[in-house]
This record gives structure tokens, C-alpha cells and sequence, in this order.
């Protein structure tokens, strides 16, 4: 490492320090002051906020008291750090949602208060906006230490108890020959979904005929939710006879290498989006195969790892360069390695192959822009094949795969999953890949990716999917391939190329057949100018470009997109007025799908923090020594009850690191509960728990001599006459109970952080 870098690190830890003063400085006195005496003992007057922080700091900076700090981390406080360390602005909602089903709110508050008070996090509450969450950051001064905790592996957990298992009825797997037959599928049946999106009956009726695969398992699903994904890339769209599927669209989709053909159909399952957050998506499903370990995550690990991807800090350490300050949260491969490299070229060609012509106006050089924002229509809510997981996307379509059954995060047995995607070799020679016979079917065989078998199926009808895919060369098919401008000589050539004999002799005289009755009559749409004069305009110098066909002396079918344009450019041409209007067929434009990258590849998230796991069962033992020693100590000690109370609560709460904090002096005289007719003490207790968000413990004695015990957190206090009522809400129950102060036996505050009534 540089001198520069070890400077810039040494100013950044400095900073990071003076920053984490500022925050304690803003603390509320009550808190700050208790945080003070409960580490360097009795504080005594003038006070010097200042001073004591720096008292503090150099208390931190003892080798005994970091000894005994990472002693006294648990497994689940290193959870929780880690979480912190690699989280960009952890607040306690985004840590909520990220150890849902495994911490509940309160338990979530009570760790993080405790970590707090034990110095080893902060709240980060400079230049914090109105009614923000503080995000919770590592204590600068520790950080070096702690590091030595912070695990990746600690928040995703390998399955417990794994037992291997066969998948049964297994879902299709994505394969480029069945991305081929959808296309073909596609195109002779328009009628493929109805107006909310789901499979038409006919459609559905029509799918096992040529896709054998047992559709009661959750295939038919399989099927609905590719369909959905490939209309949400626009790779089949809504057209005049139904939907249809752009081919130049799946000609630029079918370039980008087969496991990014697969994180944009399961980013696109996932529902109708920008095409921004569409390569995003994809980023992060393609870092959470990368990071999954050959034994298989449980799906609750799986969805915890696609939330930390999402919400990853970008300025990690280790990464070996600067942290980018644009805003992102996310990680992305440098533009050194050779996999961006590959992508980058293969980005130029496909830019190079849409470069629009000169003539082109401004507004069509913007749509041809891969980074272009375009803002999709959101799906329907209660459409069945809408989802917003990617895990759950990729589960619909094949792409994690259940393995066995294990013990995950929620410590249930569950269902493990990994990932699977077809390995694809590099293309092959097209030739002999294609068998014809006399009755025009074709069979072709295995080997071909999805962009080699992309001009076969504009020609002809998939009628079964198998390891070796039956295709048909009819009519139907046969003239929509002419409606491109194509010929049988076009059919032929492509033919040759894949064919392992020569062509039947009936296929060329059935195509030139079809092609005669094709262009028996012509049927057009578009603008047709009509010079009077007859004047030829074939080499006019505005006008000549566009042209589509000359349909007879003096009339002319034109490419114009609009009424204004087709003015504007007759003006520029000489001419004032324009003819009738019909429609001229536009000509296509070329779609491009922009690379993606692994947000977060495998090797940059390993290689974050070394791997110092430890063996938790040794590091139990060692902790329990140290706090016995202390407790002994203790003990020993000749101090009031409410002092040795309160020391004994800091020694649970792991706060006391060293000897010389047990100062007795150091806590101060407060009344926890009170009994009997003391009713104003009563009153004083439950209004200290109150303003200090503790539990309150009332004790009730019932009739047949035998206690009742009620615990929650005070809402409010009510007097009435003779008595007071107070609210507590119940953790196991929603609904607030109304509670007698006075017919309280005993009121008992329960000792809670002293973070707890800012929490």
C-alpha cells in the first residue's frame, strides 16, 4: 500500500472520529452523562463535555478494555455488526427488514441499545434531515478491532442438517433451443394471452401438444411466467393481429451471452419496469448465483442475500480504489477485468450496428440509445404471474433448483435451493445441424445457440420440442417470412447453411408456389404522394429517401412517421401540399439489450474482510470466566443494595470491561419500585418508566391469595378519583390493558438501556 492510501485511510479514521464526537456531544444530558459515569466513574462538576469524550476515547484505546470487548461479542452481536459494516445507511428499519424472521422488533431495539451502550456502534445523526432514522455506523475507534468479527458468512448461513434429495417433477429447464420454440410458439399463435396477460384457454390446451412436459406440477406456471417476462423485455408485443414477437429485438437479445439471457427474463418476471432497474435487477441476480455456495442456500437465506446485494455499501474496504460518490448503493466489476472488457466490445458492435443514418432526426438517434430510461407500464397487482422477489422469480422459472432440505435462518426445515443454468459451449458450424424430408418437416438437432436458430424459426412452425426440435415448413409461416421482403431464394439460402443434405425438390417448387400466390395482390398502409405532373422524383434530393415503392407513373408510397413530418419535408422539397394519407410500413429499428455485470462479484465480496470465524462454543466459555471473575469481585465489595444492583445490572449487559468501573459512586440513587400504600411511589415508578421507555412490572394479589403479573410497556398515566390508571401495551397482544395503580401489590420499573427512550 502507497503512503498516499495509508494517509488518505489515516485522515478518513480521523474524520470518522471527530464524527462520532459530534454525535455523542448531541446526545440528551440525561444520556450522556450516564454513559460517561457508567465507564470513567463519578463525574464531577464543572462539566466538560469535550474533556470527558476525550476521556472516553483514550478509555477505548486500552488494550485490556479492547481485549475484553471482543470477548464479549456474541455470535449474534457480530450479526448484527457485519450487518451494520455492510449495509449503506443500516437505520433500524432497513436492519428489521433484513433480519426478518429471525429478530423481532423489540429484541432488534434491545441489541442495537446494548450495543450502543457497550460503545461498539453509534447513531450517526449528523446531517441528518427531518424525521429521518439515524443509520447506525461502527465506532471509528474500534472499527480496526472489530473487523476481526465482521463476517460475511455470519449473516448467510450455510443449511443445517442438509440432506441430498432428488427434485421431484422438475420444472423445464431454460435452454437456448426452447427460447427458439417460444419464439416459433409465439408467432403462429397471436392469440397467445388475453388483455390481462394470462395464457388464453386455447393456448393452454395447445402447450402440451407441443411441449411435452407434465403441466400439473407448476409447468403451466413455468410457461405463464416466461411468456410474461418476454413481454415485459418487448421481445413479444401487443400487435394489429395479436401478440407477436420483434424479431430484431430477439436478434439483439439472442447476442448477449446465455446467463445474462437469463437474468433479464428473471429480472422481467419480476413485473414491468425501467430498463435502468431491469439491468440492476439482473446485476443482482447474477451476483447471487455467483455467491452461492455449492451446498444450496434455504429460501429465507437466498432472500436475504438478494437484500443485502440491493443494499450493499459501494465504499467498502478492500476494494482497491476510491469510493464513487455518485449515490449508488451498489458494486460493480472495474472496467479492468476482462469479463467488462468483453462486455464493452460486444456493447460497441451492437451500438456500431444501430448507428443511425445521417437523415435521421434527433428523436430517433435517442431511441436507439441502450441507457435510454424507458418507462414501462407497472403489471397488474392481481395478475398471478406478477412477483417481486427475483428469488421467487427465478424459482417460477427453473433457475433455483431445490437440492434437499435443510435448517436455514428461521431454524425450519426447508426446502434447499441452488442455482442452475445451462452451461453453453461456443457456437458451432450451422452445417448438419438439420435434417429435412419430402413431407417439409425439419428436425433439428442439439448444439445451436439461441442466435443460430433465430433465422430458422422466422420460416417455420415448431410442432414438438424435444432434445431434437420437430419444425414444419407450411404456408402460414411461409408468408409472413415473405411480409419481411423475403423470397424464396432467402428460405433456401438459409437452409443450406444448417441442412445436412441438399433441399427436397417439392420444398422449392411448394415455396415458389407460395411466393407466386403471395404476390398475386399487394395490400399497402402508409402515405402515398400523388404528383399531377407526373414528374419523376426518384433522384430528388430530399424526397428520393424516402421512398418505399413506386406504384405507378407519379405515385409514390412513402416512409413518412407523421402528418407534421410528411409536411415539412414535402415544404423542403418543393411541394406545398400532400396527397391522401396511407400508411406506409416504418421501416424496423434494432433493439439493444445494454451488457450487466455481477453487482457484487464473488471474488471482490470474499476477498472484503479476511475469514477469522471462531469457534462460538470456546468463545462462550471464556466469556463466562471473565464475567464470573467480575462477579466475584463484585460480591466481594462493600456497597449500598441499590449500587451493587446497579453495577450488577452493567455486568449483565456486558458494559463493565475492567475492574476499576465498579465505582459505586458511579450510580445513581433511583427508585425502581415501589408497594403497598406507597401510592405517590407507585406513581413516581410509573412515571419514570414512562419518560425512560423501561417495562413496568405490576403486581396484583387475587382473591385466592395467589399473584397475577402483568409486564408491558407504559403507554400513559391517567388520574381519577382515588386512583390512577396507567396503559401499558402488551408485547403478545395488541390491544393496550388499563391497569389499577392502587390496587397494585407492588410496581416495579425493569431496568432497560439507557438509549432505550431515544430508541
Amino acid at each position: 500500500m502507497s503512503p498516499a492510501t495509508t494517509r488518505q485511510q489515516r485522515d478518513d479514521r480521523a474524520q470518522k472520529v471527530i464524527q462520532w464526537q459530534e454525535c455523542l456531544t448531541t446526545l440528551p444530558d440525561s444520556i450522556f452523562f450516564e454513559l460517561m459515569r457508567m465507564y470513567l466513574g463519578e463525574i464531577k462538576s464543572p462539566f466538560n463535555k469535550q474533556n470527558l469524550i476525550e476521556r472516553l476515547g483514550s478509555f477505548l484505546h486500552k488494550e485490556q478494555v479492547k481485549e475484553n470487548i471482543l470477548l464479549l461479542l456474541s455470535q449474534q452481536d457480530c450479526q448484527i455488526i457485519s450487518a451494520i459494516a455492510l449495509l449503506e445507511h443500516p437505520t433500524q428499519e432497513i436492519l428489521l427488514s433484513f433480519f426478518a424472521g429471525s429478530l423481532s422488533l423489540s429484541e432488534l431495539q434491545d441489541k442495537l441499545m446494548n450495543l450502543e451502550e457497550r460503545l461498539v456502534i453509534f447513531r450517526n445523526t449528523s446531517n441528518l434531515l427531518p424525521k429521518q432514522q439515524p443509520p447506525f455506523a461502527i465506532n471509528p475507534i474500534l472499527e480496526p478491532l472489530l473487523e476481526q468479527r465482521i463476517q460475511p458468512a455470519y449473516l448467510l448461513p450455510l443449511p443445517q442438517e442438509f440432506q441430498s434429495q432428488r427434485e421431484e417433477n422438475p420444472l423445464p429447464y431454460l435452454t437456448p433451443s426452447l427460447l427458439a420454440a417460444i419464439f416459433s410458439f409465439s408467432k403462429s399463435n397471436p392469440n397467445l394471452c388475453r388483455q390481462n396477460g394470462t395464457l388464453t384457454k386455447r393456448i393452454v390446451q395447445r402447450l402440451p401438444q407441443v411441449f411435452p412436459f407434465d403441466l400439473t406440477n407448476g409447468t403451466m406456471d413455468f410457461f405463464q411466467t416466461l411468456i410474461t417476462s418476454l413481454q415485459n423485455l418487448s421481445l413479444i408485443k401487443e400487435g394489429s393481429k395479436g401478440y407477436e414477437p420483434d424479431y430484431q429485438r430477439w436478434l439483439a437479445f439472442a447476442e448477449l451471452p446465455f446467463n445474462l439471457q437469463i437474468a433479464y427474463l428473471v429480472a422481467a418476471a419480476c413485473g414491468r419496469d425501467t430498463r435502468s432497474n431491469l439491468q440492476k435487477k439482473a446485476g443482482i441476480l447474477l451476483s447471487m448465483i455467483n455467491l452461492c455456495p455449492p451446498e444450496g442456500f434455504t429460501q429465507d437465506t437466498f432472500q436475504r442475500l438478494e437484500f443485502l446485494i440491493q443494499n450493499i455499501r459501494l465504499n467498502l474496504p478492500n476494494q482497491g480504489g476510491t469510493a464513487s460518490h455518485s449515490g449508488s448503493s451498489r458494486i460493480g466489476l472495474s472496467r479492468g477485468t476482462r469479463f467488462a472488457q468483453m462486455m464493452e466490445a460486444a456493447e460497441k458492435k451492437r451500438l456500431a450496428k444501430d448507428t443511425p443514418s445521417p437523415e435521421k432526426s434527433t428523436d430517433e438517434e435517442e431511441e436507439f440509445q441502450p441507457t435510454q430510461q424507458i418507462v414501462l407500464e407497472s403489471a397488474p397487482e392481481n395478475s398471478s404471474h406478477w412477483c417481486k422477489s427475483l428469488f421467487e422469480a427465478g424459482l417460477r422459472l427453473g433457475i433455483f433448483r431445490q437440492t434437499g432440505t435443510g435448517y436455514g435462518i428461521k431454524n425450519t426445515l426447508q426446502p434447499v435451493y441452488h442455482p442452475h443454468i445451462e452451461q453453453i459451449h461456443p457456437p458451432v458450424p450451422e452445417r448438419g445441424h438439420l435434417t429435412l424430408d419430402s413431407s417439409l418437416a425439419a428436425t433439428l438437432l442439439p448444439g445451436l445457440n439461441l442466435q443460430q436458430m433465430l433465422p430458422l424459426t422466422q420460416f417455420m412452425e415448431v410442432k414438438r420440442f424435444d432434445t431434437a426440435m420437430t419444425l414444419e415448413i407450411n404456408k402460414e409461416s411461409c408468408l409472413a417470412y415473405f411480409d419481411q421482403g423475403k423470397n424464396p431464394k432467402h428460405i433456401e439460402e438459409v437452409l443450406s447453411r444448417y441442412a445436412i443434405h441438399g433441399i427436397p425438390q417439392n420444398l422449392s417448387v411448394s415455396l415458389e408456389d407460395w411466393h407466386h400466390s403471395y404476390g398475386m395482390a399487394t395490400l399497402y398502409k402508409g402515405y402515398v404522394l400523388h404528383i399531377k405532373e407526373k414528374k419523376d422524383i426518384s433522384k430528388h434530393p430530399i424526397l428520393a429517401g424516402h421512398i418505399v415503392l413506386q406504384l405507378e407513373e407519379g405515385v409514390y408510397l412513402m416512409n413518412f412517421t407523421n402528418d407534421q413530418e410528411a409536411q415539412e419535408i414535402l415544404a423542403k422539397g418543393g411541394f406545398e401540399n400532400t396527397g391522401s394519407i396511407k400508411r406506409a410500413p416504418l421501416p424496423p429499428t434494432q433493439s439493444t439489450f445494454a451488457p450487466v455485470t455481477p453487482k457484487l462479484p464473488l471474488q471482490e465480496f470474499l476477498a472484503i474482510y479476511p475469514d477469522n470465524r471462531i469457534n462460538w462454543e470456546n468463545q462462550q466459555e471464556l466469556q463466562n470466566q471473565h464475567l464470573s471473575q467480575m462477579e466475584e469481585k463484585l460480591e466481594a465489595m462493600a456497597l449500598p443494595p441499590h449500587q451493587k444492583e446497579g453495577l450488577q445490572f452493567r455486568l449483565n449487559r456486558k458494559i463493565l470491561l475492567l475492574p476499576e468501573q465498579m465505582q459505586g459512586e458511579s450510580v445513581k440513587k433511583e427508585q425502581f419500585e415501589a408497594s403497598g400504600m406507597d401510592f405517590v411511589g407507585k406513581v413516581h415508578v410509573t412515571e419514570q418508566a414512562i419518560q425512560c421507555k423501561n417495562n413496568l412490572q405490576l403486581t396484583y394479589l387475587q382473591q385466592n391469595q395467589e399473584k397475577r403479573i402483568v409486564l408491558g410497556l407504559p403507554v400513559e398515566i391517567q388520574k381519577i378519583q382515588g386512583d390512577c390508571l396507567v396503559t401499558l401495551q402488551l408485547e403478545e397482544n395488541p390491544t393496550p390493558l388499563t391497569c389499577s395503580l392502587g390496587q397494585a401489590q407492588g410496581v416495579k420499573r425493569i431496568r432497560g438501556s439507557i438509549f432505550s427512550s431515544t430508541s
